[in-house]
């Protein structure tokens, strides 16, 4: 039995027969984020460009099909009409809001009561709203910290991308009024691939600082006198050698979801198959409606994935603590305030 499977064999064992509190808690901590998402989709919401959307990739056939469509989306941005955008700013705003200082706060006490629950006590579901005292400003900032970093480098993936074709188009732009057509067209294809090229790049990077930083509630709620910056750097040494591990314990829940998985690939390529299988037009579209309700059916395993996954996650960095410190790849003065803080 592997290390990966062995955690996640107790941490079932834990949650046997105490399944509905930590599935409580993750409600109440989604519930202020899922009302007032619905609100603003639902009473501000976009219906205009809604429409425009839901008509361009409407009669889009298969794969290949929604691809032509998003590329010739990014052609026409600016032909929508961005009316509903418009009006439904101030409930976007509202929303952001709340997923800024309600709904990230939150990650630090659900932290708090999964750690609680793994180390055998009994947290209750309010617990999971612990933050809203005394701990709050330093909840909040550790987590906007966090953020900061992570537009930081989302700008970067952004901006080398950006900033490599603008001088591409300059380039290019020289070399159509001084050079042959050819010459253009292979520094257009360079200029392309460059930029892809970096895009990936910088987008693995930030892949990257995001697994970094992931522990960081964690962090938070498991050192309270811990400064919240700190508890950003906590998490990234703890990560240091471990972030595919992590990507493994995640990607491992993927199996509750192969029904889902198989049926959305079947839709998708239904219609290039369906033509050379000879299927017709009604026996295709019962079989698409079969497999949205087998997509639809298979979330209901979020019950259990839910509150299971979550509770793996903590476990990761209970144990990897304890491997860390055992290492020496961090200090006891790791996990406490320094005298001059």
């Amino acid at each position: 039995m592997t290390e990966r499977s062995a955690m996640k064999r107790r941490v079932r064992g834990l949650l046997h027969r105490k399944w509905h509190g930590p599935l409580l808690a993750l409600v109440v901590v989604a519930l202020p984020l899922a009302v007032v998402g619905a609100l603003v989709v639902w009473l501000l919401g976009l219906p205009t460009m809604q429409g425009q959307l839901a008509e361009r990739f409407a009669n889009a056939q298969g794969v290949a099909g929604w691809a032509v469509q998003v590329a010739s989306l990014l052609y026409s941005l600016d032909s929508l009409d961005y009316t509903g955008i418009i009006a439904g700013l101030p409930g976007l705003a509202v929303l952001a809001g709340v997923w800024l200082f309600i709904f990230l706060p939150l990650q630090v006490s659900l932290s708090g009561y999964f750690l609680s629950f793994l180390r055998g006590k009994n947290p209750r579901v309010r617990d999971a709203y612990s933050v809203f005292s005394a701990k709050y400003p330093r909840a909040l900032g550790g987590m906007l910290y966090m953020l900061l970093w992570l537009l930081l480098w989302g700008l970067l993936t952004i901006a080398v991308p950006a900033a490599l074709y603008m001088g591409g188009e300059r380039l290019n732009a020289w070399l159509t009024a001084s050079t042959t057509l050819n010459v253009s067209m292979i520094a257009f294809a360079v200029e392309l691939i460059l930029c892809l090229l970096a895009y990936v790049i910088f987008t693995l990077v930030f892949i990257n600082r995001m697994l970094a930083y992931a522990l960081t509630p964690i962090c938070l709620a498991a050192q309270p006198r811990l400064p919240a910056y700190r508890a950003v750097r906590l998490s990234r040494k703890l990560m240091r050698g471990s972030k595919w591990r992590l990507v493994l314990l995640v990607l491992s829940f993927l199996t509750y979801y192969l029904p889902a998985l198989i049926a959305f690939v079947l839709w998708a390529v239904l219609p290039m198959v369906a033509p050379l299988l000879g299927l017709s037009e009604f026996f295709q579209s019962g079989l698409r409606l079969f497999l949205l309700i087998v997509m639809a059916v298979n979330q209901v395993v979020l019950v259990y994935v839910a509150p299971y996954m979550t509770a793996c996650v903590h476990a990761f960095y209970i144990e990897r603590k304890r491997e860390a410190l055992m290492d020496e790849e961090v200090t006891p003065d790791d996990f406490v305030k320094h005298a001059h803080e």
